[in-house]
């Protein structure tokens, strides 16, 4: 290799002998006085990509040494040039094809590293800024999830970008709208464009067919964004999160024509990464323009079929990923905070209890419960992972509607109970918790309803409490069979003893005292419900109590003692089985 300045020939060597990444030691003997900007540059546009990492740790090396070599106006231009040509060297470009992916992702990382600390130094003179193009590929490495990148990368580099644009606000939001949707953006997504929107991101009011139909939709011409230039999509990302209300309140036509292709991907990488930046895009984007534009239902259109995502057709960590995030997207159009943690129902005006909601997203709410949680639950229930996630969409979405709930539950009351009755739930606790905190939300959301189902909570709540005693028993006798060569800590044995089912068992508890509230409610007198339509929920089969007549006129002499609605109720079981009256009641 040739090199004009031998003592830069010999940094590359030790470059080149040695592992790692960030400058490189050198023999303080060796003087590097001679060696000039346009000699590093010459370097590294020799070499490039085949060396790239030890090129890379050349220059910063040599920079560290003479943090003063950049000193006039030409020495500046070259440091510009260097700037430029670093930044071509480290973007992420991926090799990736339909056949798989073969991408060195360790050695992209190993490369950035430096790289971004070369800028470092590089941007740290003066008269020296970012480019266009070091900005871009910035901001490709701004998502740590992403393979390519790390935490350390993402703080490293959206320092660089915070310190430019800092001082000018003004030029961070036209370098998005121009040169990140305009020019870059725009061009990868042109042959990808769904046919629901106009190329100028409008509801196209007459699906035509895209000009590249006859093309495979997969290809990677057709779809550059998704196989090499892949860090596009972590671009796009970082534009909606930094673009700011305004401009994208003006501009969101902008944005909605990638956002669209994106989120009618199927790889499960790129269709979580759509809905995470749908969610913030949906957060800034007034939903009244939206509804306006017709988007609404469009994006409505492009996200719901995710809910059918299920095993064993989909893995079922993938479909569990998949579904939390789209139920996510999901409650976000339907005014649904799900970002919080709603414990409690979401209460209307004065407290009322009734949600408003508009028509559409009244439709919505209930679309999400029948064609979403029911249908999903019907489909793949026996899956624990996934049951345990719809059971956690439930409770979200019963104490986001409030009392709308009430006309769902003739369905969702018997989902929670196969899920609490089940004889092998202890095994599987985390589904369990989420079943009985939906049963929660239930109860307090839709209490004027609850009497109705009171035989029904009942039995559940007394199955699952009898089934962790006999996972107790079962798991006591296995201890006392297990042959022990040194005797078992107490304090370790005590807490796995206590684990998810001692939690469980306080829930288990919690609902009952709920339900006793409930009761002791209805017994006082008549309670305000909600007119619906067909879909009322009708009285359980059967007889509506499990007590006599004589019982229930000893428990009306006192009301309001805690339980005593309830042990009315459960005294035939609990007499059948004495552990029962921890769970009923009376608990003092």
């Amino acid at each position: 290799m040739y090199v004009h300045a031998m003592a830069l020939q010999a940094v590359y060597d030790v470059a080149c002998s040695s592992s790692g990444v960030g400058s490189v030691k050198i023999d303080p003997s060796l003087s590097l006085d001679d060696i000039t900007i346009q000699d590093i540059n010459t370097l590294l546009e020799k070499q490039g990509k085949n060396e790239c990492l030890n090129i890379l740790r050349t220059a910063l090396t040599v920079l560290e040494a003479r943090p003063h070599l950049i000193t006039d106006a030409a020495s500046q231009k070259a440091a510009s040039q260097t700037l430029s040509i670093v930044t071509n060297l480290i973007i992420p470009t991926l090799d990736i094809s339909q056949d798989g992916d073969r991408t060195d992702y360790q050695q992209i990382r190993r490369e950035a590293s430096t790289g971004i600390d070369l800028i470092h130094l590089i941007v740290s003179q003066d008269g020296i800024h970012l480019c266009t193009a070091a900005s871009l590929m910035l901001a490709s490495y701004s998502d740590a999830s992403e393979k390519w990148s790390d935490e350390d990368l993402v703080e490293s580099a959206q320092e660089l970008l915070d310190s430019y644009f800092e001082s000018n606000p003004t030029q961070l939001q036209h370098f998005i709208l121009d040169d990140i949707l305009q020019a870059f953006i725009r061009p990868l997504f042109s042959k990808s464009r769904p046919a629901t929107v106009t190329a100028s991101g409008r509801k196209a009011e007459f699906v035509q067919p895209s000009r590249y139909g006859n093309f495979d939709v997969d290809a990677e011409s057709n779809k550059p964004w998704k196989y090499q230039q892949r860090h596009a999509v972590t671009v796009f990302s970082w534009a909606v999160d930094h673009v700011d209300r305004k401009t994208l309140q003006k501009n969101w036509h902008q944005f909605t024509p990638v956002l669209l292709t994106l989120l009618d991907e199927t790889d499960t990488p790129l269709k979580l990464k759509s809905l995470a930046i749908f969610k913030a895009f949906w957060a800034k984007c007034p939903s009244e323009t939206m509804r306006q534009t017709g988007l609404t239902q469009v994006f409505e259109d492009a996200i719901f079929p995710a809910v059918l995502y299920l095993p064993s057709l989909t893995p079922e960590d993938e479909s569990a990923r998949i579904l939390t995030a789209t139920y996510s997207a999901l409650f976000a159009i339907a005014g649904i905070d799900s970002d919080q943690e709603t414990s409690k129902p979401q209460s209307g005006p004065g407290g009322s209890g009734v949600v408003r909601f508009s028509d559409k997203q009244r439709r919505l709410v209930h679309k999400i419960v029948r064609e979403g949680i029911l249908t999903a639950y019907h489909h793949s229930g026996e899956y624990v992972t996934i049951a345990e996630v719809l059971c956690r969409q439930l409770r979200l979405v019963v104490n986001g509607m409030g009392l709308l709930a009430v006309k769902h539950l003739k369905d969702i009351i018997p989902l929670v109970s196969t899920i609490i009755s089940d004889p092998f739930a202890s095994a599987h606790p985390s589904s369990l918790i989420a079943a009985l905190d939906a049963l929660c939300a239930i109860q307090a959301t839709c209490w004027p309803r609850i009497p109705y189902y009171a035989n029904d909570i009942i039995k559940m709540l007394m199955l699952c409490w009898l089934s962790l005693e006999d996972a107790d028993e079962e798991e006591k006798e296995a201890s006392a069979a297990r042959p022990t060569t040194k005797p078992r800590p107490l304090a370790s044995a005590s807490t796995k003893t206590k684990g998810r089912t001692g939690e469980a068992r306080e829930k288990l508890i919690h609902n009952a005292r709920i339900l006793d509230a409930i009761l002791q409610a209805d017994a006082a007198g008549p309670t305000a419900t909600p007119q619906d339509d067909d879909d009322q929920p009708k009285p359980a089969t059967g007889d509506r109590t499990l007590y006599t007549v004589e019982e229930e006129e000893e428990v009306a002499h006192d009301p309001g003692a805690p339980g005593s609605a309830l042990v009315a109720r459960a005294r035939p079981l609990v007499e059948k089985h004495a552990s029962l009256k921890a769970l009923f009641g009376p608990w003092g």
